[in-house]
């Protein structure tokens, strides 16, 4: 449940720029859990449907990576549900709760909204430049291809949203946990210690519940780079014989 009560600081923001890309994430209550893994459904039916119908006509391998790479993410959110970046956001008592910890977490917040916009106003950007540097690619390429890869490779880069949120936070609390034992010292070294101990495993066991996602995450990118080198290999079988017939054909 993504509230600001139980966070260190409001990710609702980022999680649901990603939902509406098709990146699902836990929801605070069965409907709403109903829905977004419905509007998921149905993005990823329509990007299946623009490769069906051979919307994507264009250099069909790049732009079939794409959508692999994409699909494999979208799934692997929509079994997982960011569950392990949730978990990681929870507010650990021992650690969260003192004045600097609540400065630096406002700090982080707005740290991770702009680079989120970033991130979108880049990619928006840098497909439009490219329109302007090889117009002919634009002008040939139907418009509706282009938004499509555009969306594609937009949302295959606000995948990357997790790791910056998760090492944001352990970077953050790192600091926390530093600025502790800097300010705190072990005045009372039997209490001091017990009190670092704790901090110090409450960091590790947020990052436990993180690994489990996190080893799902990579066999989900083995499978996809396996998928897409596939598709490259096919395509460069495909190149190979083209050429080969066309040398044959002017030795003839």
């Amino acid at each position: 449940m993504v509230t600001s009560n139980t966070k260190v600081c409001n990710i609702q923001l980022i999680l649901y720029i990603r939902l509406i890309f098709g990146f699902n994430f836990k929801q605070p209550s069965p409907k709403m859990r109903f829905i977004s893994r419905l509007y998921v459904i149905v993005i990823v039916c329509f990007a299946l449907s623009c490769f069906y119908y051979k919307i994507l006509t264009m250099y069909n391998f790049t732009k079939t990576n794409f959508l692999m790479d994409y699909l494999t993410n979208a799934i692997y959110y929509f079994i997982t549900e960011d569950e392990h970046v949730l978990h990681f956001f929870e507010i650990i008592p021992v650690l969260d709760t003192s004045p600097y910890a609540k400065e630096l977490y406002k700090k982080l917040q707005k740290y991770m909204i702009s680079t989120q916009i970033l991130i979108i106003v880049a990619r928006v950007l840098m497909m439009g430049t490219f329109c302007l540097i090889v117009p002919e690619y634009c002008r040939h390429v139907d418009q509706a291809e282009h938004y499509i890869v555009t969306t594609l490779l937009l949302a295959t880069d606000l995948r990357h949203t997790s790791l910056i949120l998760i090492y944001s936070l352990l970077y953050v609390r790192v600091k926390i946990f530093k600025n502790a034992i800097e300010n705190n010292g072990f005045g009372d070294q039997r209490y001091a210690a017990r009190k670092f101990i704790q901090m110090y495993e409450a960091i590790l066991d947020a990052l436990e519940f993180k690994s489990c996602g996190m080893k799902l995450m990579i066999l989900f990118s083995i499978g996809c780079t396996v998928v897409r080198q596939c598709f490259d290999l096919f395509d460069t079988i495909s190149r190979i014989k083209t050429f080969v017939g066309i040398a044959n054909f002017k030795v003839v």
